[in-house]
């Protein structure tokens, strides 16, 4: 699978805008993490990707000039802060931008936040760092109100890729009909599935009825189609107390309704 930098991000770099800190946040890790690594060779006028396979016992890795990249299997302490502020504090020396990739920056420790404020607000010239993490939310907000962020949304290849290797890893589970049939079928059947299926596929089912039945969104009220995105972002994500079966429901009552 092939990731692109998202065009926002693209023309930050062409016109050399680029913030000095930028925290990039997405479902996805590994494509946040690609989007960071194509970042970081695009901005430094790279020919070559930049390699991925990381050694486990360096947490600090530099594979090619400039470009710093950490990734602690733990936690991020203060001493690896330390590394980075030494290694960066004259600027690149090869290449147009030295380049800090942070991953997992929601792991850092207090004291690490504390020693690496006034270098994210102020880094020497030339010194990008690319701040990655699961959700903007893990990050303390000392550190977000220094930084640049931006979403880095699962693309459909991708979606479909996770979608597929979650199915295969759960345990064999009520068939589930297309959307189509299941929006055939009567009340009592389709409550009756709702309430069969295991939790952990829902969201999964939810998100690949909502791509069968795109066709119809176009009949829905544009507050309605708003409602709909929002809910399958959020079923994505995975990180809120939500209620998935009321929601599954409330998707097709919208989709019915638009039927009459």
């Amino acid at each position: 699978m092939t990731t692109t930098i998202p065009p926002a991000l693209r023309r930050l770099i062409v016109s050399k805008r680029m913030p000095h800190a930028l925290i990039l946040h997405g479902q996805n890790p590994q494509q946040v993490t690609e989007v960071a690594h194509h970042m970081a060779q695009t901005c430094n006028g790279l020919s070559t990707p930049i390699p991925t396979d990381i050694p486990d016992d360096a947490p600090i890795y530099e594979p090619i000039a400039d470009i710093l990249i950490c990734r602690s299997a733990t936690r991020i302490g203060i001493d690896t802060i330390t590394f980075i502020h030494q290694r960066m504090r004259y600027g690149p020396s090869h290449h147009p931008y030295g380049i800090v990739i942070l991953h997992n920056a929601h792991t850092m420790t207090h004291t690490a936040v504390n020693a690496s404020l006034k270098w994210f607000e102020d880094p020497p010239p030339n010194v990008l760092l690319f701040v990655l993490a699961p959700h903007k939310s893990l990050l303390p907000t000392t550190l977000i109100s220094r930084c640049h962020s931006y979403f880095i949304p699962e693309s459909p290849e991708y979606r479909h890729h996770r979608y597929c290797a979650t199915r295969d890893a759960l345990p064999e589970s009520p068939a589930v009909p297309s959307a189509h049939n299941f929006l055939a079928s009567s009340l009592f059947d389709q409550l009756l599935l709702i309430q069969s299926l295991p939790p952990a596929i829902l969201p999964n089912v939810l998100i690949t009825w909502c791509h069968e039945l795109e066709s119809e969104f176009l009949m829905l009220p544009p507050p309605t189609i708003f409602f709909l995105e929002k809910m399958v972002g959020i079923l994505e994500h995975l990180n809120y107390n939500i209620n998935v079966r009321l929601q599954l429901t409330a998707v097709l009552f919208c989709i019915q309704e638009a039927r009459k």
